[in-house]
């Protein structure tokens, strides 16, 4: 429930806060974006609860079908209407959006399988992460400062994820400037941490399948 939580859920709650946010969705490819705006958008056009509880962020009914893209959408409510960025927009690596500026940057699932297989691949990556940096909007207005979020499956030592975690953990701690949280599908006790998904016996299984094997359970 990593993208569920943090890049759908909790990017709603953004823009309901602050209506006039500028949010950028940053994925490993064109396929996961369209999902994952798809789902978006699906609580601003068809969820009834949303749309009754917040009905000035939705479009109207008949027109709900219409609204938003794959590639973005602005709220009805917003009312810095001149703004050039819509409310939720979206890129993929090797597709960042130039001289657009956002005060919230979220990079969901960047890291896969499939581009972790080389050192170009991995360098790619990091290279779009940083490259999505002076998008980042840095203002006293809130929200304050830009917010960044990273979230994904960790699949090699030293691709995106572990860079910002080793490179956080070299600094003192009043020096950091992110705050992490790393879980695996085994709790350090050895119990599973989420016995009612992931039950311990069916990890251990998993381990010992000679198809699938420890490191694709630590990627759970």
């Amino acid at each position: 429930f990593k993208t569920s939580i943090i890049t759908i859920g909790e990017k709603i709650q953004w823009i309901i806060n602050y209506p006039d946010i500028r949010i950028l969705i940053s994925m490993a490819t064109g396929d996961q974006v369209v999902k994952v705006m798809g789902e978006i958008l699906g609580h601003f056009r068809f969820n009834e609860n949303f749309r009754f509880l917040f009905p000035e962020f939705c479009p109207k009914a008949k027109t709900a079908a219409d609204f938003g893209s794959q590639e973005g959408f602005t709220v009805p409510c917003r009312q810095r209407k001149w703004l050039k960025e819509s409310t939720v927009a979206s890129c993929s690596v090797g597709k960042v959006i130039a001289s657009f500026h956002y005060e919230v940057i979220s990079h969901s699932d960047l890291v896969d399988k499939e581009n972790v297989k080389t050192p170009g691949q991995i360098h790619d990556v990091i290279s779009h992460f940083g490259y999505t940096n002076p998008l980042l909007e840095r203002s006293p207005v809130p929200p304050h400062h830009g917010w960044v979020y990273v979230e994904g499956t960790r699949y090699d030592d030293g691709e995106l994820y572990g860079v910002i975690l080793d490179a956080e953990e070299k600094l003192k701690p009043e020096e950091r400037q992110w705050f992490s949280s790393v879980r695996s599908a085994k709790k350090p006790d050895g119990s599973a941490f989420w016995p009612a998904r992931w039950p311990l016996s069916e990890l251990e299984r998993m381990e010992k399948d000679p198809t699938i094997g420890p490191a694709m359970v630590a990627a759970l």
